[in-house]
């Protein structure tokens, strides 16, 4: 089992504390949440924690699909990647208060379906078509040797195990291996993480 923590990024001196903190007791991961408007930008946060913490794996935990697009943070968790090789993960939710203080929605099922399997792909290296172009990530380093072959599509209950779509057709979380695209709210039993917000529909 691993143990790890997640928070919101307040301020600076806040975020080396508990980068700090992580290695000196023994954490196995270290979490910044995406909270825009509420706490300082997770990407800055996550470069803050990867330059101090030498041991934890640095998770983005949770960020969203709605106010990210998929190709803007697959670009940036392969450039953090390049901070802490190797001990980098994606999160990804529905949408919580990342969203809502922005004033958008939530992702459904379909969507993070969709934008998860983009974005795995882009970490492959792979050039994936987007309308009339073409996404890709040359100046990037690959970190296709952290996504497996099979992974999970689906999104699920964590208290039912199955699929956590509501009456709306929101996603409630994603559940992956250890891959760079990890948990949002719920622990997977070969890979236990800190859990973010129980469900993207509770309440602030």
């Amino acid at each position: 089992m691993k143990i790890g923590f997640f928070f919101w990024p307040f301020n600076v001196e806040m975020t080396e504390t508990m980068a700090r903190h992580a290695d000196t007791y023994g954490y196995d991961m270290i979490g910044i949440a995406d909270t825009a408007g509420n706490a300082m930008d997770p990407w800055v946060a996550a470069a803050l924690v990867a330059r101090l913490n030498k041991t934890s794996e640095i998770s983005i935990c949770v960020t969203n699909f709605v106010t990210r697009q998929p190709a803007v943070s697959a670009a940036a968790i392969a450039s953090l990647d390049l901070l802490a090789p190797g001990r980098t993960v994606l999160g990804i939710g529905a949408g919580h208060s990342g969203t809502k203080n922005l004033g958008a929605g939530k992702s459904t099922v379909k969507e993070m379906e969709e934008q998860v399997a983009f974005t795995r792909r882009l970490l492959r290296a792979e050039e994936v078509r987007v309308g009339d172009g073409a996404a890709q990530m040359p100046a990037c380093k690959p970190i296709s040797s952290l996504i497996p072959s099979g992974s999970s599509r689906t999104a699920f209950n964590p208290r039912t195990g199955r699929a956590a779509k509501s009456k709306s057709g929101r996603s409630r979380g994603w559940i992956a291996t250890k891959t760079a695209i990890g948990c949002a709210n719920t622990p997977v039993p070969r890979w236990p993480l800190a859990r973010a917000t129980s469900s993207a529909t509770r309440t602030r």
